[in-house]
């Protein structure tokens, strides 16, 4: 007869520490999964919300799009939209109006973690015959550009890490570059390349 503790055998403790282990288990990959997709819904969210703004300027101006994603603060109203919830720069002193010119002497008062597409066109990284039918395409749109993994404090715009680079399409959906060749440089394919 095998050990007894308090009533139970040494066998029916290890079979039930084994059950709560594996329920425990369960339960945080279950979590984890509903906070990941709770995290991109609302990024989806606020990229629509900046989709939005960029329009409405397109609308106003003769269908002249805006120079940089700062341009419609105002309209958004809440600085937070600019903001991806994962992004590990967001506490960083300076950043560039928009991640597709890091090196910009344009300097925006407000983290800005979402790409635009005209900037990669600008920065001449990005050729694009008819940016407005692409940034309507969810497989390009506004993306997210932010990373997980080593971070280089002296790039706060994110120059310098060597994650892999995260991007959220308009409609939620989810692309992830596991590891850029080049921490320095963002590429087309980075951000850009269609799955």
């Amino acid at each position: 007869m095998g050990a007894m503790v308090k009533g139970w055998t040494l066998k029916g403790v290890l079979v039930a520490l084994l059950v709560l282990g594996m329920a425990g288990f369960t339960l945080l990959l279950i979590n984890n999964l509903v906070v990941q997709n709770a995290d991109q819904a609302q990024d989806a969210k606020n990229m629509r919300s900046i989709y939005i703004a960029l329009s409405l300027y397109e609308q106003a101006n003769d269908g002249l799009p805006a120079p940089d994603l700062y341009t419609v603060h105002r309209d958004l109203g809440d600085p937070s939209t600019y903001l991806a919830v994962n992004d590990p720069f967001a506490k960083a002193d300076s950043f560039p109006m928009d991640p597709a010119l890091p090196n910009s002497a344009n300097r925006s008062p407000v983290r800005i973690s979402f790409t635009y597409l005209p900037q990669w066109a600008k920065a001449g990284k990005f050729e694009v015959k008819d940016w407005t039918a692409e940034l309507q395409d969810v497989q390009v749109g506004i993306m997210a550009s932010y990373w997980f993994g080593d971070i280089d404090t002296s790039h706060p715009d994110g120059r310098g890490c060597t994650g892999p680079v995260v991007r959220i399409n308009m409609d939620g959906s989810v692309f992830r570059l596991p590891q850029r060749k080049d921490p320095q440089t963002l590429t087309v394919e980075d951000l850009f390349l269609r799955r």
